[in-house]
């Protein structure tokens, strides 16, 4: 009778510790396109010979995005994924004008690399957490609407890098289709322009939400 509970004991906490048999559906090759809207700001101040601003510029626009990546299922409920994203579509961050100068940041040329640690909420679902790396083009044009050969007028660019955090989901739709969503941000490094009677310093910032849709292989 001992051996009998016993046998019965032991039945029961292995099916409570055993994971649940998840399907192998996102693992693997996959590319996949995206759409949605962006925010762009930059914390910008300008100044030009004695004149001196500063203000918080933003705009906001549609979006695309192309992913090219690899997923991995793991034991259980888990999956890692990684993989190389360029972002594209509009790119104003924030314009201004005062008497003398009109002003119009931009924010472009968007791409980078994320991991993604997932977890199967059930056979064909997947959330993940989105941590990145990424750079970006960072220009302004300086228009000198009293003399447009002044010191200020003129464009300038230049690079930005920062860390991209955020969170997604996926549903798969097919055995190799699937469709989800993604909102995240990237926090870019501080950015320095210079010239003649000149100077600019630009900290941009970039958020992301939108629907994509993908093929596994």
């Amino acid at each position: 009778m001992r051996k009998i509970i016993a046998i019965a004991l032991l039945s029961s906490i292995s099916t409570l510790v055993v994971a649940k048999d998840y399907d192998v559906i996102f693992d693997g090759p996959y590319v996949q396109a995206g759409y949605g809207f962006s925010s762009s700001t930059a914390d910008i101040n300008f100044i030009s010979g004695s004149n001196q601003e500063f203000y918080k510029g933003g705009q906001t626009g549609p979006n695309g995005n192309v992913t090219v990546g690899y997923s991995h299922d793991l034991p259980g409920p888990w999956n890692i994924a990684a993989n190389v994203f360029y972002n594209y579509g509009s790119k104003n961050s924030g314009q201004y004008s005062w008497p003398g100068y009109s002003y119009q940041s931009t924010l472009s040329n968007i791409k980078g690399v994320v991991l993604e640690p997932g977890f199967l909420v059930d056979d064909n679902a997947l959330s993940y957490l989105k941590l990145g790396y990424a750079t970006a083009t960072q220009g302004v044009i300086v228009t000198n609407v009293i003399d447009i050969s002044g010191g200020g007028a003129g464009s300038y660019s230049g690079t930005v890098r920062g860390f991209l955090y955020g969170l997604g989901f996926k549903q798969q739709l097919t055995e190799n289709i699937f469709a989800g969503i993604e909102l995240y941000q990237i926090q870019f490094s501080t950015l320095s322009l210079s010239a003649t009677n000149t100077a600019i310093t630009q900290k941009p910032s970039y958020t992301y939400g939108g629907f994509n849709v993908g093929y596994t292989f």
